[in-house]
């Protein structure tokens, strides 16, 4: 169950990513008979022979990782030994300095804390339908689909349907990488045109 549910995301998307998701829960429809998945929004019902899904958005926090211990503190050097004391009448000699006591050992360095989780990349695919062309004047779109709050697209690409048909002007990430942008149009007066996107945010 868990291929056909991946290969479905992939391929499958009936509605905006950014407009499915509701207080950070993902809703989708599944095809009891062929196992097809499509992503829906919270108040859509499900038809009949399907049966409805609801996940998170994100995944669970990593545990922060320990501190180190501090290292011990050195021994404090010896005093050095005091001087002779002067025989008594004539000024005795001064006694000597005594020895500066020998410094301390450096305490040992404390281990590194572990690294926290690396957040789960999240596949987001969407369906663009171009509209019909008028006379002298092509249908075109220019759609931009967000990443979850908080997350940036790494990678993403479109697949045009029927091939060939659809023209595609852009086909990019946003300058703040928050979302991906495509821009197509369509010259049929009677053929709609698709571009499906598949992106992936982290």
């Amino acid at each position: 169950m868990a291929i056909t549910i991946a290969a479905a995301i992939i391929t499958t998307s009936t509605v905006g990513f950014a407009t499915a998701v509701t207080a950070g829960m993902i809703y989708a429809c599944v095809n009891n008979s062929s196992g097809t998945i499509k992503i829906v929004s919270a108040t859509t019902t499900c038809a009949t022979n399907e049966i409805q899904l609801t996940w998170n958005v994100d995944g669970a926090t990593g545990a922060t990782g320990a501190t180190g211990p501090t290292g011990a503190t050195g021994p404090t050097g010896p005093s050095g030994a005091t001087g002779a004391t002067g025989a008594t009448g004539p000024t005795g000699a001064t006694g000597a300095t005594g020895a500066t006591g020998a410094t301390g050992a450096s305490g040992a360095t404390g281990a590194t804390g572990a690294t926290g989780s690396t957040p789960t990349p999240i596949l987001v695919t969407v369906t663009i339908q171009i509209p019909l062309a008028t006379f002298g004047n092509p249908g075109r779109v220019d759609v931009t689909t967000s990443c979850p709050a908080g997350r940036h697209v790494v990678f993403g690409r479109v697949s045009a349907e029927p091939l060939g048909l659809p023209q595609l002007q852009f086909n990019g990430p946003t300058t703040d990488l928050t979302g991906w942008r495509v821009i197509a149009e369509n010259l049929d007066l009677v053929i709609h045109g698709y571009e499906n996107l598949e992106m992936i945010c982290i």
